[in-house]
């Protein structure tokens, strides 16, 4: 995760000074067409800039979390037999259930002919 940080903050550092430098050419007096490719791609960098910070965020988010880690649950005497009948009483379930196979087709083979039944 460390990669993509470093990556999403380098990618970050060229972004905002080109975003820089089309805000700069949008404020000179350029033709209409040409300012409709500057905004687009203000638009652009801009969207851009918002996906990395918000994704920054939740990388940060993550690492607070103890990402990638998942700690096992410490569980006192009630808990795990809470937790031990309901494997039980599911497992008692389970064998009753009956695994009902696809209707298929019956065929034989006669004389190298196969025959639907």
């Amino acid at each position: 995760m460390l990669d993509l940080k470093a990556e999403l903050i380098a990618e970050k550092a060229k972004i905002v000074p080109e975003l820089e430098g089309w805000r700069d050419i949008a404020a000179l007096n350029i033709k209409p067409a040409t300012g409709t490719i500057v905004s687009g791609r203000i638009d652009r960098l801009s969207r851009r800039l918002v996906l990395i910070d918000e994704t920054l965020e939740q990388l940060d988010l993550l690492d607070r979390d103890g990402y990638p880690d998942t700690p096992d649950i410490v569980a006192d005497a009630d808990l795990f037999r809470d937790i031990e009948d309901q494997v039980r009483t599911i497992a008692a379930a389970f064998k009753r259930l009956v695994h009902k196979q696809p209707e298929g087709v019956t065929a034989r083979i006669v004389a190298g002919a196969i025959q639907e039944q």
